[in-house]
């Protein structure tokens, strides 16, 4: 009987038993009921329907001032008029969170109004050219210092209540 037939017969060789002898290298997977991330919570929850309907009239109210024309109201006003119909529509009904509701809006107003937008803010009309604000007026008016002493506040009183020091 040759080394060949005795190893398929089951009895090993000396080759083969080192072999045998050797630990099987396992991998590891992680449980499927693992817990992920917190921002991976987030971004895999499924959209609830009051999100979908606020996605969707939020968009089409943003674009009504765009395709109709409102009576006495020029160009920078009509596309104000959206930014604001937008804005009112994601804050109650929250397809996004609010903060980034709000940063949205300055976007909108930086990319569609100012004198830097993507599109001629005046429409044509030469009288409103002095009425268009720089791109900095807009971003200046989140460095007020009122507005940064609110936003200190606030983040001070959200890390006294994530460590419980609110209730002492």
């Amino acid at each position: 009987m040759s080394a060949d037939a005795a190893d398929s017969a089951g009895n090993p060789s000396s080759a083969t038993a080192a072999t045998a002898t050797a630990p099987r290298q396992v991998r590891r997977r992680r449980p499927t009921n693992a817990p992920k991330p917190p921002v991976l919570q987030q971004a895999t929850k499924a959209l609830s329907p009051k999100q979908i309907v606020g996605f969707v009239l939020g968009l089409v109210l943003f674009l009504v001032p765009f395709i109709v024309d409102v009576p006495g109201l020029a160009e920078p006003g009509e596309r104000m008029l959206a930014i604001f119909l937008l804005a009112i529509v994601f804050w109650v009904l929250e397809p996004i969170p609010l903060t980034a509701t709000a940063v949205l809006v300055i976007l909108l107003e930086v990319l569609l109004i100012s004198e830097g937008a993507i599109a001629d803010p005046t429409g044509g009309d030469a009288a409103l050219a002095d009425t268009v604000l720089p791109a900095a007026d807009y971003f200046a008016a989140l460095a007020n210092p009122v507005i940064i002493l609110f936003l200190g506040g606030f983040m001070i009183a959200h890390g006294a209540e994530k460590y419980g020091m609110d209730r002492n």
